[in-house]
């Protein structure tokens, strides 16, 4: 005789929110950006603010804590770093970017807050990761 067995479901669904990339969905839940994309039948990496996408069921998100260097924003002319922002409107999105031919989010904080104030680009990293 032949048995069946029900088994629950490996998969949960994850609804893309402004700012979800598809590596940054596949860290959450454990996931490399190629297993989301075949998990979702994904011919490209773009994604819609409002998606649904099929990700891996996770009972416990494991995080390490991490030691941030921060910067002391009291040495900062604020308004010069406003003014420096806005000259860079227009500027390409560019993964790994550290310069005005295009920035990705921590290059362009780290290119903004070293006209005032030498830091390392790890400061900058660990400041969008605790977001």
């Amino acid at each position: 005789t032949t048995t069946k067995v029900k088994t629950s479901s490996a998969t949960a669904t994850h609804k893309v929110v402004k700012g979800d990339t598809l590596s940054k969905i596949g860290k959450k839940y454990g996931m490399t950006v190629k297993e989301l994309k075949s998990l979702n039948k994904l011919k490209t990496d773009l994604i819609k603010i409002g998606q649904k996408l099929k990700v891996k069921k996770t009972s416990k998100v494991k995080t390490k804590p991490v030691k941030e260097k921060t910067v002391s924003t009291s040495s900062l002319n604020t308004s010069k770093l406003i003014a420096d922002a806005k000259a860079q409107n227009g500027t390409p999105y560019r993964w790994g970017g550290t310069t005005p031919k295009g920035f990705d989010c921590s290059g362009f904080m780290w290119y903004i807050i070293n006209k005032q104030k030498k830091i390392s680009r790890q400061t900058t990293e660990g400041f969008w990761g605790s977001m």
